[in-house]
């Protein structure tokens, strides 16, 4: 349970066996979860997405391990909610919007294992898919990065570069500039830059 820091009392009346009054308790694994279910979003998802372990998202909804700020900051950015909405006494709005523009340059900047996201519609709820545009950061010769695994199916274009596709069903897939493929995220995959790092893509992701 977090408690917010603007519900303790005066300096002057801390100590003792004295309680906070009126004092808001936010459950924090709940609230996340269900920010995280309003986005559609799977924890494997969230985890590829931000860089932090399933295991410890897991934890965490399941109010077993306190995050740190520098855990909690790239899952917030990624579920579109800023810390002031996350903190209020009152959960998050749920907005009916259907549609969301996201201008040159603009998205919700998130870093992973071997991807720069900048993510596209952040704001929209309930999206059937996720859309950003990826730098890929690493090269796959030099790279021993682990496998992704995720429910739902991808489609990613090339921009920039050159990217190679890695999977347990199919043979290395050399994609240039205009490239593009498609494939299910259930079976084990890597996407890589091809000879030098900076590859833009453009990536769709399945949230059901």
């Amino acid at each position: 349970m977090l408690r917010s820091i603007f519900d303790q009392p005066p300096l002057g009346q801390r100590g003792g066996d004295q309680k906070p009054r009126d004092c808001t308790e936010i459950d924090l694994g709940e609230r996340l979860h269900r920010l995280r279910l309003r986005r559609q979003c799977s924890i494997a998802e969230l985890a590829q997405i931000t860089g932090v372990k399933a295991r410890l998202l897991q934890k965490i909804e399941a109010g077993t391990t306190s995050p740190k700020i520098s855990v909690l900051q790239p899952i917030l950015s990624a579920l579109g909610v800023g810390w002031g909405e996350f903190l209020a006494p009152q959960p998050p709005a749920d907005y009916g919007t259907r549609q969301v523009n996201t201008l040159a340059e603009a998205g919700q900047q998130i870093t992973a294992v071997n991807y720069q996201h900048r993510l596209l519609a952040s704001s929209m709820l309930q999206k059937k898919m996720l859309p950003k545009i990826s730098t890929l950061t690493l090269i796959s010769e030099l790279s021993s990065s682990p496998w992704d695994a995720h429910a739902g199916e991808a489609f990613v274009m090339v921009l920039e570069g050159a990217a190679t596709l890695h999977s347990d069903d199919y043979e290395t897939t050399l994609l240039a500039a205009g490239d593009s493929v498609y494939f299910d995220c259930t079976r084990r995959y890597r996407l890589f830059a091809d000879q030098q790092p900076g590859t833009k893509v453009v990536w769709l992701t399945s949230l059901t």
